[in-house]
């Protein structure tokens, strides 16, 4: 499988278990994910509730597995497909095609919301822990900007022209002063976010939080 998608022009990237794969992912940002469910210690639908904690990336499954319970089970694991094995690569590959087609398409968020944090964007609402925050303007078309790309890691440039309108002088440095002040507001620890995360020399990225 590796050779016939290196083939078709993909660049592979192989972990040999879910705790490995959850750091590849974090590291690389790969487009897609094909996953596993029968895995040393951690199985596939315990990783892929994982991998959905750092990235929007589809995961297809693909497995030996191919009861309807263990079908159901990738689905509500948090899987965008589901493929038994014997495989059959003509049709990995166009089931991949397909969900990175789906998943170019700019993201329709529109509420984000888990146990402590609600970004409500049609109502312009922020709420933590039950109680409304105040952000100012800037404050929150930065969130706002990090909430829409979710999961995805937002280059400084972008920011800097989604919030200010253009890259000006001293901008890396404003927009860290207020990626500070949203992480003040925010987050438990501020020190070490959860929400509002850095991507070293790259940009920023809100990850989203699954409950159990």
């Amino acid at each position: 499988m590796t050779m016939f998608l290196s083939q078709q022009g993909y660049e592979i990237f192989t972990a040999g278990d879910g705790t490995e794969a959850t750091r590849m992912v974090a590291k690389v940002r790969p487009d897609i994910i094909l996953l596993d469910v029968c895995l040393p210690g951690m199985d596939g639908y315990a990783t892929c509730q994982k991998l959905k904690e750092v990235t929007l990336a589809p995961v297809i499954f693909f497995s030996a597995k191919t009861s309807e319970s263990d079908i159901i089970e990738g689905f509500k694991s948090g899987g965008d497909d589901y493929i038994t094995k014997p495989l059959h690569l003509r049709e990995l590959v166009l089931r991949m095609e397909t969900r990175l087609k789906n998943a170019s398409q700019p993201p329709q968020i529109k509420l984000y919301q888990d146990r402590s944090l609600t970004v409500d964007l049609q109502r312009k609402k922020v709420v933590r822990n039950g109680n409304s925050i105040h952000l100012t303007p800037l404050e929150y078309k930065l969130l706002v900007c990090l909430v829409r790309h979710a999961g995805e890691v937002v280059s400084h440039k972008v920011i800097l022209k989604e919030v200010w309108g253009h890259c000006y002088m001293d901008g890396i440095t404003n927009l860290s002063l207020y990626i500070h002040y949203l992480r003040e507001k925010l987050e438990d620890d501020p020190e070490n976010p959860v929400y509002i995360r850095s991507e070293w020399g790259s940009g920023y990225w809100f990850s989203v939080q699954n409950e159990e």
